[in-house]
């Protein structure tokens, strides 16, 4: 086996799973920590996007509350700047909050 101890991620970035990884070979004796900390990589990946959406979600959320909006109402589209909200429902009413 040619493998060492890196992995492509989904944006076709190669990264080292282990300090020196790229210089690692995979052997019978430790592929099952390659495979570990593959999947712990791949796993993992998407960390940083989902704590920025989660922040985003927060904010509108942040922002809606400071307009009166309820919770059914935080469901729907919003667009907001620092004086005016506007939510639209499922069905592309649009509603403007200030």
């Amino acid at each position: 086996m040619d493998d060492t101890f890196t992995t492509v991620l989904s944006n076709q970035k190669t990264v080292e799973l282990c300090p020196n990884g790229a210089a690692k070979k995979v052997t019978h004796d430790n592929y099952k920590e390659y495979i570990e900390l593959t999947v712990k990589a791949r796993l993992s990946e998407s960390e940083n996007q989902m704590k920025w959406l989660k922040e985003g979600i927060k904010e509108v959320i942040d922002i809606a509350r400071s307009f009166g909006i309820d919770a059914q109402q935080i469901g729907y589209t919003a667009h907001a700047d620092s004086n005016h909200l506007t939510l639209t429902d499922p069905l592309g009413n649009q509603h403007a909050y200030t």
